[in-house]
């Protein structure tokens, strides 16, 4: 029986493809507003996964948390 993913996948990417470049975005500024709204984004993207939602993810994702890390540094 095939899997399906609990989440829609394509809208997973493209939220946490805005929460990253949110980031992104505003790394020259100060811990502001934007930056904690998208670092708690993050975690609230991640809670969400199922452990067998991440066979179904874009690949694009992997980048993603290169970011998040350079981020929390």
């Amino acid at each position: 029986m095939a899997q399906v993913p609990s989440i829609d996948t394509d809208l997973y990417v493209v939220h946490t493809l805005i929460v990253a470049s949110t980031i992104h975005l505003h790394l020259d500024h100060v811990m502001d507003l934007k930056m904690s709204w998208a670092a708690k984004r993050v975690i609230e993207l991640i809670h969400n996964l199922a452990i067998d939602d991440f066979q179904f993810l874009d690949p694009v994702l992997a980048v993603c948390p290169s970011i998040f890390y350079f981020f929390a540094a």
